[in-house]
């Protein structure tokens, strides 16, 4: 004992060490409660879910894309420059004389400036029907291909983030029906506990039979293995939650809400309407028609001519004078300008060309997208019957579960009024209270299926 009461003094004395170097109270370093409500939940994994957030970049990046598509409408201008280096063998080569009187006259027949520097524009010419197709047409279409990606990748984004909201509420929701049920076995097990004392004392006492003690052992016992299921459930719901908002493990996380919700009042022929009108997947197909129907256009563009207009305006570091004179060299500009027109013979006359197929595959995709729509909306038909048809049934539970409910609390009131009377046992006490625990758990569970297929449904409308 008074090895005891050495050691707690010596733990004493530590704790008062520690607070008097720190200056704060042992206590304050235990790990802060983090506590949220549903709402809060999905703001942190719309800013932490690594799916979002890739979703959320990948947007980023296509609009940088159809930033710089933009500049496909100005003209081209280069610069460029060039620096000549004669072989003196050619130089000396290209030499002669001319006798002109007593005094012949040295030139030179081959000559390449020594210095090039200019600017080179070009800029394809539109407005020309058929003409502007192949240059101009290309510049317009690539474009729009840009833009129909973009748009592509925003319905991912939003997709994303629904399927993040419907993910997060689930688990939320999951870990609120953990918990309750944990704190319902929990009580549970107090209350068998206490039945077991009284039991054991009325045993003793006589009062009861050993059959009757022998129930009161045995529901606790078989209370154990629910109670243990009951809070290993609600610790692996609540890592769950942690692990989709990105947050520690370890956190210790409490979330702020009720297992309930308002019913939602929708007919399946409206839900279906409002899934196809915004369901991203239906959007993502009309999308790609789109953009095959661009791709189309672009090989079509590729049996055009190109018609573009250009300009030079260059420096060249050349000799003065005429070809017989012997001056130095100086700087001379000159520029030119004009219009040109390419025509692609072999896309043009060749059945095998890449202009002519790359047509051809791109009509075929256009069918396969139409087949993929019909069967989307099909599957999205589906979809929404099983979610409506699930949460009818679980609406019906709930109301099922209300009834037994309210009998299950009548039949533990009168039960423990007769119990207190001497009219009935222990057994039958704990078999009513043990109704109306079945009747709480199986209410919770109905909510918690209701909840599911709600999320789901308005997850396949669209709508979440």
């Amino acid at each position: 004992m008074k090895r005891m009461y050495f050691a707690a003094l010596v733990f004493m004395l530590i704790q008062g060490a520690l607070w008097a170097q720190t200056g704060t109270d042992p206590a304050q370093f235990q790990k802060p409660k983090l506590v949220l409500d549903l709402d809060e939940c999905i703001r942190l994994a719309l800013e932490r879910n690594p799916d979002f957030i890739m979703a959320r970049q990948e947007v980023q990046m296509k609009e940088a894309a159809a930033a710089s598509a933009y500049g496909r409408f100005f003209p081209s201008i280069d610069f460029q420059s060039r620096m000549t280096i004669l072989d003196p063998t050619t130089v000396n080569d290209s030499k002669g004389t001319i006798p002109i009187g007593t005094t012949p006259i040295t030139f030179q027949t081959v000559y390449s400036p020594l210095f090039t520097m200019g600017f080179t524009a070009s800029y394809a010419i539109p407005g020309i029907p058929f003409f502007s197709d192949g240059a101009w047409g290309m510049v317009n279409a690539a474009h729009d291909l840009t833009l129909k990606d973009l748009g592509v990748t925003k319905n991912k984004l939003e997709k994303t983030k629904r399927d993040t909201k419907a993910m997060i509420s689930k688990a939320f929701y999951q870990l609120k029906l953990s918990e309750l049920m944990y704190t319902l076995t929990k009580a549970n097990d107090e209350r068998l506990g206490a039945y077991l004392d009284v039991a054991q004392r009325n045993y003793n006492a006589g009062r009861i039979s050993q059959y009757e003690l022998l129930r009161a052992q045995v529901q606790l016992a078989n209370n154990q293995p629910e109670l243990l299921r009951a809070e290993n459930s609600a610790r692996l719901a609540r890592v769950a939650l942690l692990q989709k908002l990105s947050l520690d493990l370890n956190l210790d996380l409490e979330t702020k809400g009720e297992l309930r919700v308002d019913y939602v009042q929708i007919s399946e022929e409206k839900a279906v309407a409002t899934a196809l009108t915004n369901r991203s997947e239906l959007q993502d197909i009309a999308l790609s028609v789109e953009v095959l129907k661009l791709q189309e256009k672009m090989s079509k563009y590729g049996t055009r001519p190109q018609l573009a207009a250009f300009a030079n305006f260059n420096w060249e570091l050349k000799k003065k004078g005429s070809l017989f004179a012997q001056g130095d060299r100086q700087l001379y500009n000159n520029w030119t300008a004009g219009a040109q027109i390419s025509i692609p013979i072999s896309e043009l006359l060749n059945p095998a060309s890449t202009s002519w197929k790359g047509t051809a595959q791109y009509e075929h995709g256009v069918e396969r997208a139409g087949t993929m729509q019909r069967n989307v909306e099909s599957l999205i038909q589906l979809e929404i019957r099983q979610n409506v048809l699930l949460l009818e049934e679980n609406r019906k539970t709930i109301d099922a579960q209300r009834t037994a409910m309210s009998l299950s609390t009548e039949g533990l009131r009168v039960a423990r009024i007769a119990y207190n009377a001497g009219q009935v046992g222990n057994v039958e006490l704990m078999d009513a209270e043990l109704d109306f625990q079945r009747a709480q758990l199986m209410e919770y569970q109905a909510w918690y299926g209701y909840i599911a297929a709600r999320i789901d449904l308005l997850n396949a409308m669209g709508v979440l």
